[in-house]
């Protein structure tokens, strides 16, 4: 089948085609069948870690006001724990209000210039946390905090989605979403760390808890920016000053060409995205319902997440001890999550074969 019969199988909707279909697609031989899959691995190699770290970072400055909790910020600032949740509530709001037009603009501008953009911003934000002094100044930390990361996640999802072919985005998903549980799990034994320097240099352990995850958010935002491709293709980063690329000429031609083949649409480059086409999605029946489903699940957890640690100091353990304790849940719940995807692929394969 050629390029122009896939475009055609995808792009009609009764007699009527959507686009005409990009000219490329029809000088695509596909002859690449016995290099495909070392070709896909590399792509892994390069591409997940990268993601995952910058996933990493973005979990760390959202998730450690749970270990911020244990410490004294709440008498510091005067303030009591109902304010505390006022601040999470606005980080949300912030994210939500974002979510779209960070993807426009990042459609607009290319997704390694926004999301290393967004990386350096939300960074700062975070950093600067360790310096306020008053209840309105956090509370305007954790609004910029939201509006900074809003629309990271499912700009990251697509770049990435425009490296592999459609049934190959599920797995790749699923270990980019084990850098949010890797942070989870690991900055709370950062916070319990950095809560022993409680008063070291006039400065509480909640202060340097917000500094120095702050600082190790601007430094993955400078590996980021340094080390990920522009895109599907292209893999020359911006550290290789174009001397080199991750791929060789004939990598980079499978890699294009055989995403072209699964999806012609990809062909179009940067999406436009108008303001129909997103009420259209919004008022889509299946998504409300994902969205409903989505608000009950996170309610509970979420509160549950961020005074998991808080809980444990009740019990009478101390601050230290509580945040190294709030990351064994996380780990085993990381190990659990691979046994039911490996049974989950076992039972898949057997009603395959």
């Amino acid at each position: 089948m050629t390029g122009q019969d896939i475009f055609d199988e995808k792009h009609k909707i009764g007699e009527q085609v959507i686009d005409s279909p990009p000219s490329e697609l029809d000088h695509i031989v596909k002859d690449w069948d016995g290099e495909e899959s070392a070709v896909r691995r590399k792509i892994d190699f390069t591409l997940i870690p990268i993601l995952a770290v910058a996933f990493f970072a973005l979990q760390m400055d959202r998730g450690n006001i749970s270990a911020v909790l244990t410490s004294t910020i709440t008498k510091d600032l005067n303030i009591t724990t109902n304010q505390i949740n006022i601040g999470s509530q606005l980080l949300s709001a912030g994210i939500v209000l974002s979510e779209i037009p960070s993807n426009i603009i990042m459609q607009r501008i290319g997704p390694r210039i926004w999301l290393s953009g967004q990386l350096f911003a939300w960074g700062l934000v975070a950093t600067f946390q360790a310096f306020v002094q008053s209840y309105p100044a956090y509370l305007v930390t954790r609004i910029l905090l939201g509006l900074c990361e809003g629309g990271f996640i499912p700009g990251a999802l697509y770049y990435l989605s425009t490296w592999y072919k459609k049934g190959e985005t599920s797995l790749r998903t699923s270990l980019f979403f084990y850098g949010q549980m890797f942070a989870s799990a690991t900055s709370s034994l950062i916070s319990a760390g950095l809560l022993q320097l409680n008063g070291t240099h006039g400065m509480e352990g909640w202060r340097w808890i917000f500094l120095v995850e702050g600082l190790i958010t601007l430094f993955i935002a400078i590996l980021f920016t340094l080390l990920v491709p522009p895109s599907a293709g292209d893999g020359r980063a911006l550290i290789a000053f174009g001397r080199w690329s991750y791929f060789t000429e004939r990598e980079s031609y499978i890699i294009r060409n055989r995403v072209l083949l699964d999806d012609p649409l990809k062909a179009k480059g940067h999406i436009q995205i108008s303001g129909s086409e997103i009420w259209q999605t919004v008022k889509q029946p299946r998504i409300l319902q994902h969205v409903f489903v989505t608000l009950v699940a996170m309610s509970g957890f979420s509160g549950l997440t961020q005074y998991t640690p808080s809980m444990i100091k009740a019990l009478g353990f101390g601050a230290v001890k509580a945040n190294a304790l709030a990351s064994v849940p996380v780990y085993c719940s990381m190990i659990w999550l691979i046994a039911l995807s490996f049974a989950a692929w076992v039972l898949s394969m057997s009603s395959v074969w």
